[in-house]
């Protein structure tokens, strides 16, 4: 980042995020939790349900960082069952994009 100059306007904050979520205040977060390794596209469905970073599922990760801000990204796997997520965000305002190479 200080290459690029950035530096000075982006904070890294290093920590378990089910700890430092509470704290956080963004303009922007970008979410990419493990979804378990290369065996998650042997599944017809990836279940967001499913507890991950400890015991949270991706529902409860999205949902802390929407307390933090509004512009919340999570990168999630193309066979992610979003309705779930969807049905249970705080959000009121989501848009989900799928991209496909």
């Amino acid at each position: 980042m200080q290459l690029a100059g950035l530096d000075k306007f982006v904070d890294f904050v290093c920590g378990d995020y089910t700890e430092v979520a509470c704290m956080l205040r963004a303009d922007c977060i970008f979410l990419s939790p493990p979804w378990g390794g290369p065996k998650y596209s042997q599944n017809e469905t990836f279940q967001l349900e499913r507890g991950l970073a400890g015991a949270l599922c991706t529902t409860e990760i999205v949902n802390r960082a929407l307390l933090a801000t509004p512009c919340t990204v999570c990168f999630l796997p193309h066979n992610a069952n979003v309705d779930v997520l969807l049905s249970q965000s705080i959000a009121k305002n989501v848009t989900v994009s799928h991209y496909t190479s």
